[in-house]
């Protein structure tokens, strides 16, 4: 019998042992569990990348066969539910991840999956289920026992307005996290004697089938709840059957995600003020999203279940699992909304694999570009930040028809589309082109138009006969091969007085210089950045921008130690302003930004020696 069958024997028999607690055969079983785990011991010693998760599950399972009945609570369940979450993993890590094929076949499984449902009538089966409570929390610690007993405070504080369960899963703490909560009743306690890990922490509690709830919140155990903030997002998903899930803004998370609170990192009481004036529900502040980072995530069990709530546990170790979720809930048809209504604090400190952040991001990275064939920061970009001032100062953001351009174009769009439904202007036309076929993200926009390309310079052809009167590119203009020739492609593109909007990385900015001297290659997207950053300094790409006919509307820095939201938009210094005087304090501020967004335009009638660029630069020849 190989080691593969040995795990599925044992489990089976745990599994029965389970069901009919006692009245199986423990000692067999345990017999069982002690030589798989010499089997996986021997077999780890040779294999070059182990996944010691097998390891720790089945101390798990051995933990709970070897203690006394009754001495944690749902006892049973759990028992059960290792032994299942034991099973799969094998059947991964022993069966598929060291085979590309099968990795691949599996994927596309999933997306044959996602594909079927989304033409899937969406119901709204939890609101009519007959589960007791409104949500079931459940949240994973690894030690940090201060930071969960502020957590948890902050819930059962502001969390009357629903009814709730909270599950606590302690994570083979060694800190008193168990013996502290143990006896407190407001809380539903999960022991596991082995850190396993948070996603296969959740996983078996999803396998428990312990919840009670009509929708499932995950929260991480380093964040500060405030008022109504569960009745706010599970207002928000059930206005309509089609979002499957719900993510609240925060102060530290993806900058797309946050906003700037006035106040300090640990100032909690300041937190509570904070959101008792700011979570006030309004519809007109839920945003659709393409991928988040689940600090807080309020969701459907039933998509989750359809689509295969443990496939993240198996293809990533942390990091970017939940913009897996997020993608493949979109796929089948679903939507993911950001409640901007509603403010969670995170101090962002608490999860397990804080000191490994550098290396666990690099791995997320690289399992989320074998899967997709891109990377999560394909999508997660912002829109150039002079397309929100614009909103913020006229009222309108941006006339009939809009060009999206690039490969993170996919989730500016739906930022502008937001953007455009909350001042009220509907008259906008939308229109994305991308040389990637895998980011047509945009095929589940009814109101988008979509065409691929062959190479950028095709921009002259595509959506023949329109003319727009903006184009927002998401990339650098400086890595194509011909800046100058796509620059006049667009140009020919644009109505008068027509926009175009791109970022520019400052190739003078310290984190740039970073990766280009040390080549930092700790992930897939640092070794791409070192290949492909572009050393031109900004006069050229001025220079470049003036030759194509353009005018320069504006210059602005993002600031790297700043959080580029739409509430800091007032923090933005004019361009000029840097290069008044030559001491090193403009020399300090310039290595701190490393990325540029320009907006230049199309120009009628303009007196070009007022422009931005004739103030900085003595135009050439």
């Amino acid at each position: 019998m190989d080691l593969y069958d040995q795990i599925c024997a044992l489990t089976d028999n745990a599994i029965n042992i389970a069901t009919a607690y006692k009245n199986g055969d423990a000692d067999a079983c345990l017999e069982a569990a002690a030589l798989c785990e010499n089997n996986l011991s021997e077999w780890y010693a040779v294999k070059p990348n182990p996944d010691y998760r097998l390891i720790k599950l089945l101390k798990n399972l051995i933990f709970y066969l070897n203690t006394p009945d009754s001495q944690f609570s749902y006892q049973t369940e759990i028992l059960a539910a290792i032994a299942k979450t034991l099973q799969r993993t094998a059947d991964y890590d022993l069966n598929i991840r060291e085979y590309p094929d099968k990795v691949c076949e599996r994927n596309n499984g999933i997306i044959r999956l996602c594909d079927e449902l989304r033409n899937e009538e969406k119901l709204p089966l939890e609101e009519t289920s007959d589960k007791p409570f409104d949500i079931t929390i459940y949240m994973a610690t690894y030690n940090q026992l201060e930071l969960t007993k502020l957590c948890l405070d902050s819930i059962f504080r502001n969390t009357g307005d629903v009814s709730y369960e909270l599950y606590l899963i302690d994570n083979g703490s060694s800190d008193g996290t168990y013996e502290y909560f143990k006896n407190d009743g407001r809380i539903k306690l999960i022991r596991l004697d082995e850190n396993t890990g948070l996603l296969l922490a959740l996983h078996i509690f999803y396998e428990s089938g312990l919840d009670n709830g009509k929708f499932w919140m995950y929260m991480n155990n380093d964040v500060v709840a405030t008022p109504r903030w569960a009745s706010n997002m599970l207002r928000c998903i059930m206005s309509d059957p089609r979002i499957a899930s719900v993510l609240p803004t925060t102060n530290r998370a993806a900058p797309s995600a946050c906003i700037q609170p006035p106040f300090g990192l640990y100032d909690v009481e300041d937190v509570q003020d904070f959101g008792e004036r700011y979570n006030v529900s309004n519809p007109n502040m839920w945003q659709d999203w393409l991928i988040y980072y689940g600090f807080v995530l309020l969701a459907r069990p039933s998509v989750r279940r359809k689509i295969g709530y443990h496939e993240d546990c198996f293809y990533f170790s942390f990091y970017y699992s939940d913009g897996d979720i997020i993608l493949s809930q979109i796929r089948a048809g679903y939507r993911a909304v950001q409640a901007r209504d509603t403010y969670i604090h995170h101090f962002d400190g608490g999860h397990t694999v804080l000191q490994k952040r550098r290396a666990m991001l690099a791995a997320g990275e690289k399992q989320f570009f074998n899967k997709y064939g891109f990377f999560p920061t394909d999508i997660e970009k912002n829109l150039p930040i002079g397309v929100i001032a614009g909103a913020a100062g006229s009222g309108s953001v941006i006339g009939a028809g809009v060009l999206f351009l690039g490969s993170g174009r996919s989730h500016p769009l739906m930022q502008l589309q937001w953007l455009n439904k909350v001042m009220n202007n509907q008259n906008t036309k939308y229109y994305a082109a991308d040389t990637m076929e895998q980011l047509k993200l945009e095929q589940y926009g009814k109101n988008v138009k979509f065409q691929q390309m062959d190479n950028w310079y095709d921009v002259e052809t595509v959506f023949e006969g329109e003319v727009f009167d903006a184009v927002i590119y998401t990339d650098d203009i400086m890595k194509l091969r011909k800046p100058a020739r796509f620059l006049s492609a667009i140009y020919s593109r644009l109505s008068i007085n027509g926009k175009l909007y791109f970022l520019s990385e400052n190739s003078g900015c310290l984190l740039a210089m970073n990766y280009i001297l040390m080549s930092q290659r700790d992930s897939p997207r640092d070794s791409a950045r070192v290949r492909k950053n572009s050393a031109a300094p900004l006069n050229e790409i001025i220079d470049l921008l003036t030759l194509a006919g353009f005018s320069i509307d504006s210059i602005e820095d993002i600031f790297y130690n700043e959080t580029f939201t739409y509430a800091n938009l007032s923090t933005i210094d004019n361009y000029r302003e840097l290069y008044r005087g030559d001491d090193m304090t403009n020399f300090e501020r310039n290595i701190r930004i490393p990325v540029r967004n320009i907006v230049a335009r199309k120009p009628g009638n303009v007196n070009i020696s007022n422009t931005l660029e004739q103030l900085l630069y003595a135009k050439k020849g």
